[in-house]
């Protein structure tokens, strides 16, 4: 072995010494730039960070998460060279990224260290633009025979239903090559419908599309019924799809099949328009509750007799299939001999992919007071048959109950009841009358004092005219008044939360109902529904109404992107505290 002389060591300590003096002298440049500036919404793009010397602790821009997915990186590389210029160093760290919303977004300052000090990026704009699906691409292009092994689908039955008419919507992944995990970027807006996640587990199934067989599977499954008419358009789904598509370039450990690689590409597919229609003119002369489906109305007593005082069950359920969590059960006038008690209501609903499907029941506990036989008035339920385009009205046979025991229940009238008191008022008269033939001075004493009496009873009167006048005025004057409003407001507000807490337990209906009673309370006090505001000397129901501007805003939101039953009840406590606080009352 060649022994290196002592020229040559000092020949490559020049060099070394040279080439530190370089590095102590250059300036230290951290240079952040991307290979695109202005990107298509979910087009990959590139940023590199680069600097001209060894450092270590690099980190990533704060905010660049918050605006991009990140699909690969940071990758970092080192570039070392040595010329007569010395020795040069470049370190690189590279991210592959993808936007997540459209708009124009400032990715901040990244920083590593050299030498104990801190070096730091200038910050860069980038400018996100609605993406172009050119379908007349390159077929040979790695995304374009991606977009042919996976895609998504929205799968709606039909394009026009009835208000309150039930349907599903499926959003499908159909795949023919192997896929990574997948990312929802963008989901329909279902504003102005009722919707509801389905949890039930879906089997992936096999269809054929264009000839190729393909998986698929249900990304997610929603129940949906619109609740007014008018066309929508809800959106887009919008999914990006690590897709494995296979080279032209041969495995080199095995030369028989063909390597593959993975093209992040996005699947978008449009939701049909959607025509919610009005229901038909309804003729009936029984209440009909908004129910659209197919239902079987029922009623029945436990007993059909009983003993005075015995308590006696009247439960009145409506099963079938449909909107069942919105509708109302008929109510029941019951004659006076009985004793009633607060109702019990009972919901037994199941959502699946079948629709609303169950029971909703009320129960009322009777106690009749009287003997006799009794026959409830009739019992009907008008529902809406979307699928036969017409209403079906049921309407029950009476029910009878016959009451043994206790008293009989003799009904007086008003003139009977006038003669009867003055009956007794005659009797006490006879008596007055005999007592006062016994003592002559008497007479005159109750003749003078009738005279006083009729003088009184006339003041009386008129005082009473006067007082009655003048509380109609002020009453008319009042009822006009903002306070009387005020307080009439504050009444109507907590009548509607405890209807809602008194029938409803799920929080999502509960939030539902809430919105629909404060829109027509809010819009019964001289607002407007298109536009929520007050008269100018209504400040404080000025500043309620667009304070529920925007929590009608959340709550469609909630209802419609389905969010958590956790995240509905701590919306729902927010608005009721709001409103306790804002209203000073007890809710």
């Amino acid at each position: 072995m060649k022994k290196i002389g002592k020229k040559t060591w000092l020949v490559l300590s020049i060099l070394l010494l040279s080439s530190f003096h370089f590095l102590e002298a250059q300036e230290l440049l951290f240079i952040a730039k991307s290979n695109k500036y202005k990107v298509g919404k979910y087009e990959e793009f590139e940023i590199t960070f680069s600097i001209n010397a060894q450092g270590i602790g690099f980190k990533e821009p704060k905010n660049l998460r918050e605006h991009f997915t990140v699909i690969s990186g940071p990758n970092s590389s080192t570039y070392t060279s040595i010329s007569n210029a010395g020795l040069r160093i470049e370190q690189t760290y590279t991210f592959i990224l993808m936007p997540k919303k459209m708009g124009k977004f400032t990715i901040s300052e990244a920083s590593i260290n050299v030498g104990g000090k801190t070096i730091y990026s200038k910050p860069f704009d980038i400018e996100v633009v609605p993406q172009v699906y050119d379908e007349s691409i390159d077929p040979n292009d790695p995304k374009t025979i991606a977009k042919k092994l996976a895609f998504v689908k929205i799968k709606v039955p039909k394009n026009n239903f009835y208000v309150g008419e039930v349907f599903t919507v499926d959003y499908l992944l159909y795949y023919r090559t192997g896929i990574g995990n997948i990312e929802l970027l963008n989901v329909p807006d279902f504003k102005g419908f009722y919707s509801e996640i389905l949890r039930e587990q879906v089997n992936p199934y096999q269809e054929t599309v264009d000839g190729e067989l393909f998986n698929v599977v249900v990304l997610k499954r929603m129940l949906v019924f619109g609740q007014k008419a008018g066309t929508f358009s809800p959106g887009s789904l919008e999914v990006r799809i690590p897709t494995e598509i296979q080279t032209n370039s041969r495995d080199l450990f095995n030369p028989f099949f063909r390597s593959s690689t993975v093209v992040n590409q996005v699947s978008v597919s449009q939701c049909p328009t959607i025509t919610i229609k009005a229901l038909p003119t309804y003729t009936y002369k029984t209440p009909f509750s908004g129910a659209v489906g197919k239902f079987r109305f029922k009623a029945n007593l436990t007993k059909s007799t009983a003993n005075a005082g015995d308590a006696v069950s009247l439960k009145l359920t409506v099963e079938g299939n449909g909107n069942l969590k919105l509708i109302q059960l008929p109510e029941v006038e019951f004659p006076v001999q009985f004793d009633v008690y607060e109702p019990k209501k009972t919901d037994k609903i199941s959502v699946t992919s079948a629709g609303m499907v169950g029971s909703r029941e009320i129960e009322y506990i009777l106690i009749p007071k009287y003997n006799g036989e009794y026959t409830l008035q009739p019992l009907s339920f008008t529902y809406f048959d979307p699928s036969e385009n017409k209403y079906v009205e049921q309407v029950l046979d009476r029910l009878t109950l016959k009451v043994t025991g206790g008293e009989q229940y003799v009904q007086i009238s008003e003139d009977q009841r006038n003669i009867t008191t003055q009956d007794k008022e005659s009797g006490y008269l006879q008596r007055d009358i005999l007592f006062i033939k016994q003592n002559s001075n008497w007479i005159k004493h109750v003749q003078a004092s009738y005279y006083v009496q009729v003088f009184k009873w006339w003041t009386l009167g008129v005082s009473v005219a006067i007082t009655f006048a003048l509380l109609l005025v002020l009453g008319k004057q009042l009822y006009g008044s903002n306070i009387y409003r005020k307080i009439y407001f504050k009444k109507q507000i907590h009548q509607a939360f405890i209807e809602v807490e008194k029938n409803y337990t799920e929080p999502k209906d509960r939030l539902n109902l809430l919105n629909q009673k404060l829109q027509m309370i809010l819009s019964n006090y001289t607002l407007n529904n298109s536009q929520i505001t007050a008269k100018k000397s209504d400040d404080s129901v000025s500043e309620i109404a667009n304070q529920f501007k925007s929590f009608n805003k959340k709550i469609e939101e909630s209802i419609f992107s389905g969010s958590t039953n956790d995240e509905l009840i701590d919306l729902y406590q927010d608005i009721k505290m709001y409103f306790s606080k804002k209203l000073k009352i007890t809710i």
